[in-house]
């Protein structure tokens, strides 16, 4: 078993309040997190990954993505943190299928959290996940997968969702005439 934060750098968001720039703050938001999130099976395997410390909302299908390259620059602010791989040990792709989907880390989330009156796994509380690295390649096919799987279910939760929208509209016109 390793610990997360010798594989990784963690950067928790900054209060947007405190930020003294001159230039407008364009801020990553939830939005942004889960067009990231269906969309992820577009990354190279470079991008770094962004954690959504607030998982409380039902909206937001996950707690963790790889950042797309048209958000990458954008200001990060509490509600997120960053994950930087330092080394090429751990597969984006396959961490984000440990932060979202993988029962050791959530018994370790429930273990860490304990006695919380929140729990929340925030960037210092990630740090400490212990994990059991299978070979780059075993990382990949598995994040790969993940990915593909998280965009074919989106894009028939959209298709679905035109469908009724298709079948809504042609019963309000049968239903005016």
């Amino acid at each position: 078993m390793i610990l997360l934060k010798s594989l990784v750098d963690i950067k928790a968001g900054k209060n947007a309040q405190r930020v003294k720039d001159d230039k407008p703050i364009d801020p990553y938001n939830v939005l942004d997190f889960t067009e990231d999130y269906y969309h992820m099976q577009d990354a190279s395997g470079m991008e770094d990954v962004i954690y959504y410390q607030n998982p409380a909302m039902d909206r937001v299908p996950a707690q963790a993505t790889v950042i797309s390259p048209q958000h990458r620059d954008k200001f990060i602010n509490l509600s997120f943190a960053t994950i930087h791989i330092k080394h090429g040990d751990l597969h984006p792709l396959y961490l984000c299928y440990l932060l979202n989907c993988s029962h050791k880390i959530e018994r370790q989330f429930a273990k860490l959290t304990q006695g919380s009156v929140i729990a929340r796994m925030s960037a210092s509380v990630l740090q400490d996940i212990q994990l059991a690295l299978p070979n780059m390649q075993t990382q990949e096919r598995i994040g790969r997968t993940y990915a593909a799987v998280v965009h074919e279910t989106y894009l028939e939760r959209l298709q679905a969702t035109n469908k009724m929208q298709g079948v809504i509209a042609f019963l309000r016109k049968m239903d005016e005439n």
